[in-house]
């Protein structure tokens, strides 16, 4: 069995995402080390088939995973060393992130610490529990495709689907399915390490740069998962916008805030494989 991860106090008492070797109560991500940057692929036939406007926008600063950190609002792009390269989003006033590195996006509300907006790419599913030692280890039996993904997230025993798929447009024109879940009530975890145990379940990871972390949620942490397929000359790729909140109360509360950002996505014209 892995070593056991340990527990912020906060996370004992809002709900839990797991990670390995640490809990955190957000998603996890970061690499420890440099970014290796793949070669560009033709900017041709990006998702919205228009040229990029990043040039003139100001880089959105590179953060590996740690503590809230203020963002200034404005329009940002991304860098060569962060997720996904020129994508391009606007921050409101009062936003904090705790990641904003090859890995992930993690934004929250500065009033609302414990709510969050992650954006992710290429993910895959995970062991949801620990009964046999292996939870959030990937599942080579869910392929790495959006339907895969949206079929584990419907399908699987320990999530109860809140809201049903359905299909949704964000940002500049990224079309996708959306889904909101829970833990389901028949959950066993079979790990005290979780708070929630034995409501608790890994979710997803990104086994390129989150080592052995993954996202899971316990108790009444619902979160709300947008998955689309992106379309690239090197092939296709998975976004993911994620919303997550203690409960549905704070998630409905969190979607509204948030919703300035997720309008504002803008995915870059060609993709680098950082």
């Amino acid at each position: 069995m892995r070593e056991p991860p340990r527990i912020p106090l906060r996370q004992i008492v809002v709900g839990v995402v797991l990670c390995l070797p640490v809990l955190i109560l957000a998603a996890c991500g970061g690499s420890s080390g440099g970014p290796s940057t793949g070669s560009p692929a033709s900017p041709e036939a990006g998702p919205s088939g228009r040229e990029p406007s990043a040039a003139a926008l100001p880089e959105l600063p590179t953060y590996h995973e740690g503590d809230a950190r203020p963002l200034q609002p404005g329009r940002f792009v991304t860098a060569g060393a962060g997720f996904f390269p020129g994508l391009e989003l606007t921050i409101p006033p009062g936003w904090t992130t705790t990641e904003a590195d090859s890995g992930e996006i993690g934004l929250h509300p500065a009033a609302d610490p414990d709510s969050g907006l992650f954006l992710w790419k290429d993910m895959r599913a995970v062991v949801t529990h620990n009964r046999h030692h292996t939870v959030g280890e990937v599942r080579n039996d869910v392929g790495p495709g959006a339907e895969q993904l949206l079929d584990f997230l419907t399908r699987t025993s320990d999530f109860s689907v809140v809201s049903a798929p359905a299909a949704t447009t964000v940002g500049d024109s990224i079309r996708g399915t959306q889904l909101t879940l829970n833990v389901s009530r028949t959950a066993n975890f079979a790990w005290n390490d979780c708070p929630d145990n034995p409501r608790c379940a890994a979710i997803l990871t990104d086994p390129k740069h989150w080592g052995g972390n993954f996202f899971a949620i316990g108790g009444d942490e619902t979160a709300r998962v947008f998955v689309a397929t992106v379309h690239y000359p090197d092939g296709d790729h998975t976004l993911l916008v994620t919303l997550d909140a203690p409960d549905r109360r704070q998630l409905a509360k969190l979607a509204r805030e948030a919703q300035p950002i997720i309008d504002s996505v803008r995915l870059p014209s060609s993709f680098i494989n950082n």
